[in-house]
């Protein structure tokens, strides 16, 4: 076949291809011009590992120390050819007073630091609470592991939460109270001449049970270097650090030899993950891949279709987040300063469309925001060409945020947000952030299972040092514009460099899906890479709070169920956690707060108070949780105990309830095959008690499951009980006030002799077979 007649053959196809897809996803006849085809490719099974947990950072070369400072000059996520002079950039600003007029400053409000136990019901639903807000420390970050330009990510599955940033990874099993490093340098095999540097971006598909995690490589001898996606399929996978991994490369996405991958994203669709980057080289582009969340979560090899558009046309590519139940995945791309444009790919099509949308002008020059020791922090930007860092779907609307230069309206740089219809594109409105006093940068966007949306930023400048915030704007916050923004971490210097950056994350938390968790960093006394400091935080409304933390010995009503509450194991304690019923209500506990794998529930019917016991030998030191789970919502109390008083054999304690306390909990070491006789005495007041005890060999137990129990049944009133201990250790003995009536008691365990007449009958059959063995 001639060159004419194969070009002919593939026009045809191209055009029958474009009509398909025209048909299969509902595209008008006026937007053909307006249509592209996407490429396809293929990658192979996986490979897998299981990462290591270090107690111990890696000593770090100063060779690689060079390296790894190299490659953040170099990351500037821009080629070379994609820079304009200044001439073309004058040529490409459009700002006029009019245009800037619809910006309008947002509600800015200053937030101290808050955590959850510092933060009881207060029955406003508005108030915004950090439910954890930590400094994820040197155990999930080494101080040699970190860099001024941090671009931290954060994901998690239950009480599952992973971290990454430059140049460390970290997970926490206690939901991010505390963090232990995993080394991203070693965790993973690399191509011939490559390792890891830099970026890292990770992310949870609670729909198909995957946390995402993609690694960057160094270039090798030809430029050439992968993105690495590795899925851990499974809570279990995760906790247990079992990882198989997928390589791209630039010459996936038709780059050709000698082009490296750059500044990634992902994000989650229907039954697609999405993958969005930079290949710079020969063709530089911007591109976004599209691969399949079964394929991904069996292992398996795969098919994709992927989109690229060169470079310096489009900059770069950002998908929309809040897309999981959508079969379309939307995103944005610069075509001017003045101009966005609009993508959109259905699920079931090769083809995909855009919209190119007038937007007010801004100015893309050099970003100056010095704050007091004089260092600059986003002089970088020029290079990264006003890139969209947010991007977001939600409740018919699609909106996207980037960093513009100061102007005429906006004495700092600023945060530019524009917002569309999704059915036409249209624009809404342009509810920029800005402020006179300092410059905003740096918003990263995430949609929560209201369909509100809320976020990472950074802010500083004149009397700021680069500090971090979260905003969120949803029907509690102010119109117009809707942003409401509160600090998070107040930094304390500028980067030795003119560089911070370059991006944050924020992801819904699983299963509290209408609240956002966040990475955020700061300098803490100094400008050096060693003195970034990643923080995390998890943060949402009163209304949403996931779960009540109880404080040691303190009871507190409710009336909401179900409703999740989290207290305290100590690691040589018995611990309990009691509930006050006005009507009947069930508790059930968890080491997770998915409460995926219950290991107690209460099953005491009517208004009779429960309890759960657990033994902290078995827990450890950590947080575990309980669960309100059935019952109508009317009022009770939950009182949680995990400092057990320890009682010695024959020396009786001493103690007193008040009225409103429901449950105390103490322990005593008994000898395994030893009897013992339990006795409690009411000494005053009206309280009526129950006594349970456990044994040793116990990880928990209800009221129901007791090994033993004695109940006075009435206030003043002796009882005792005799037991056998059939385990070594420190039983559990668990005290309920049962009458709600304030008073004090006795308590004394004691062993019990054996009877003087067995003790002589025993003695004179030893006596007995002595000499009988004597005699033979």
């Amino acid at each position: 076949m001639n060159t004419e007649r194969k070009n002919t053959v593939k026009k045809s196809m191209i055009s029958i291809a474009l009509f398909i897809g025209i048909c299969v996803s509902g595209i008008s006849a006026e937007e053909i011009a307006n249509i592209g085809i996407s490429e396809q490719a293929y990658v192979g099974k996986p490979t897998i590992v299981k990462v290591k947990l270090l107690d111990k950072p890696p000593v770090i070369s100063e060779e690689l120390k060079q390296r790894r400072e190299e490659a953040l000059r170099r990351m500037r996520h821009v080629p070379e050819c994609a820079q304009m002079t200044a001439a073309e950039k004058k040529e490409r600003i459009v700002v006029t007073k009019e245009a800037m007029s619809r910006n309008v400053p947002p509600t800015v409000v200053d937030c101290q630091e808050e955590n959850a136990a510092a933060n009881p019901p207060t029955g406003a639903d508005s108030d915004f609470i950090f439910f954890e807000n930590n400094d994820i420390g040197t155990a999930g970050a080494p101080i040699n592991q970190r860099s001024y330009v941090n671009e931290p990510s954060v994901a998690n599955n239950g009480r599952c939460v992973f971290y990454s940033g430059n140049w460390y990874a970290s997970l926490s099993v206690d939901g991010g109270k505390t963090f232990q490093y995993i080394n991203p340098y070693t965790a993973f095999g690399w191509p011939a001449g490559q390792g890891f540097c830099c970026d890292q971006v990770v992310i949870y598909d609670p729909s198909r049970d995957c946390l995402f995690w993609l690694l960057q490589s160094t270039q090798d001898g030809s430029t050439n270097n992968i993105h690495k996606i590795a899925v851990a399929n499974s809570f279990s996978d995760i906790e247990n650090r079992v990882w198989y991994s997928y390589d791209f490369n630039a010459q996936h996405f038709g780059a050709a030899d000698g082009s490296w991958l750059d500044f990634p994203d992902l994000v989650l669709g229907k039954n697609y993950l999405y993958h969005t980057a930079n290949y710079i080289g020969p063709n530089s582009s911007a591109v976004i891949a599209r691969y399949p969340l079964d394929a991904l979560s069996t292992g398996g090899g795969f098919g994709f279709g992927y989109i690229a558009e060169p470079w310096p046309d489009k900059w770069v590519f950002r998908a929309v987040q809040g897309a999981t139940t959508s079969t379309t995945m939307y995103w944005a791309a610069h075509n001017s300063t003045n101009s966005i444009r609009i993508y959109r790919w259905n699920e079931g099509a090769g083809n995909y469309a855009w919209d190119n949308v007038a937007v007010a002008g801004w100015d893309d020059g050099t970003r100056h925001a010095a704050g007091p020791d004089g260092k600059e922090w986003l002089n970088h930007f020029p290079s990264a060409g006003g890139y969209i860092l947010g991007a977001w779907m939600t409740k018919g609307t699609l909106g996207f945020m980037w960093c513009a230069d100061e102007d005429a309206a906006h004495p700092y740089p600023f945060v530019r947000v524009a917002r569309f219809n999704q059915s036409d594109r249209t624009l809404i409105n342009e509810p920029d952030i800005w402020w006179n006093n300092f410059a905003w940068a740096f918003p990263s966007v995430n949609v929560n299972g209201r369909g509100d949306i809320a976020g990472s930023l950074m802010y500083g400048g004149g009397a700021n040092y680069p500090s971090c915030s979260v905003f969120i704007w949803d029907d509690y916050s102010i119109t117009p514009p809707g942003w409401e923004v509160h600090t998070s971490a107040v930094g304390t210097s500028g980067p030795k460099s003119d560089r911070f950056g370059d991006y944050l994350t924020t992801r819904i938390c699983f299963p509290y899906s209408n609240t956002w968790l966040a990475s955020a960093y700061t300098l803490q006394g100094g400008d050096q890479s060693s003195n970034a400091v990643p923080r995390f935080l998890w943060f949402g409304r009163e209304r949403d709070r996931p779960f009540y933390a109880l404080a040691n010995d303190t009871p507190v009503t409710f009336t909401e169920v179900p409703k999740d509450f989290s207290f305290r194991t100590i690691d040589d304690e018995w611990c309990g956690i009691a509930i006050n019923p006005s009507t009947d209500h069930d508790i059930k506990a968890d080491d997770d707060f998915r409460f995926q794998n219950v290991y107690e529930t209460s099953g005491r019917f009517g208004t009779e108070r429960d309890f759960i016991v657990t033994d902290g030998r078995d827990f450890g030191n950590a947080t575990l949780y309980a669960k309100v789970s059935y019952g109508s919502s009317t009022s009770y109390s939950i009182e949680a105990e995990w400092m057990a008083w320890d009682i010695v054999v024959g020396n009786p304690i001493h103690d007193s309830m008040d009225g409103s306390e429901i449950i105390q909990v103490y322990e005593a070491n008994v000898i395994s095959g030893n009897q013992y006789e339990v006795s409690v005495d009411i000494t005053n007041g009206a309280i009526d008690v129950a006594v349970f005890g456990f044994e040793a060999s116990r990880s928990s137990g209800n009221r129901n499951s007791a090994d033993w129990q004695v109940d006075a049944h009435g206030a003043g009133g002796d009882e005792s009980v005799t037991f056998t201990a059939e385990s070594d250790g420190d039983h559990g003995i668990v005290v309920i006030n049962e009458n709600a009536q304030g008073g004090s008691y006795e308590l004394l365990i004691e062993l019990v002799p054996e009877p003087l007449g067995i003790w002589i009958i025993g003695l004179l059959v030893t006596r007995c077979i002595m000499r009988k063995r004597r005699s033979v």
